[in-house]
């Protein structure tokens, strides 16, 4: 019943696109002019917490931030705020957003970290377990371990810099050359 209800909210403003998943919204506004996006973001917001607050639904403003993208190479410094009943939103450069790690710039670069650190622990376990289990084992532990981490969300993350990418593409290549036994 609640999804009908937060469906709903996407019908509060007609500037806004919003994404819902499970208890996480996420609100898109785009423009070219910062300072305008803020002061339209601002009257949009009132707006919904104004019908949040007619159903009895609130929004934890701990944990709300926004984010502002950008050009590679463009400074933004905004003279106005972020609010939310008088309480200012922080500005953050990057977050996570459905598992997968979001800069201003959209990068990557900080999601690709993330995944190394889970595929090289993967391969960890791979290489421990490369003498003892057959081969057909050591692919399950790669389709296991390391694969989930290669694939998922790869049509966003996957086309950014070629020198952000070639980590793992070494990663890859020691994960089968170990489970093919060419240490």
């Amino acid at each position: 019943i609640l999804g009908a209800l937060l469906f709903l909210l996407s019908c509060v403003s007609n500037k806004i696109f919003s994404l819902l998943f499970a208890d996480d919204s996420n609100m898109f506004l785009s423009g070219k002019n910062p300072e305008n996006l803020l002061e339209s973001m601002n009257v949009e917001i009132a707006k919904i917490t104004d019908w949040l607050k007619i159903n009895k639904l609130f929004l934890n403003i701990k944990k709300t931030h926004f984010i502002l993208f950008k050009r590679s190479r463009e400074k933004v410094l905004l003279k106005s705020d972020l609010t939310i009943n008088d309480i200012k939103i922080d500005r953050t450069v990057k977050t996570k957003f459905l598992g997968v790690f979001i800069d201003e710039r959209l990068t990557f670069f900080d999601h690709i970290q993330y995944i190394k650190g889970k595929i090289a622990r993967g391969i960890g376990i791979i290489h421990k377990s490369a003498k003892i289990l057959k081969r057909s084992t050591l692919i399950t532990l790669y389709n296991s371990f390391l694969y989930p981490y290669f694939n998922y969300c790869i049509t966003v993350w996957g086309s950014t810099y070629k020198t952000y990418l070639d980590p793992l593409v070494k990663l890859q290549k020691r994960a089968i050359r170990m489970i093919s036994f060419m240490f």
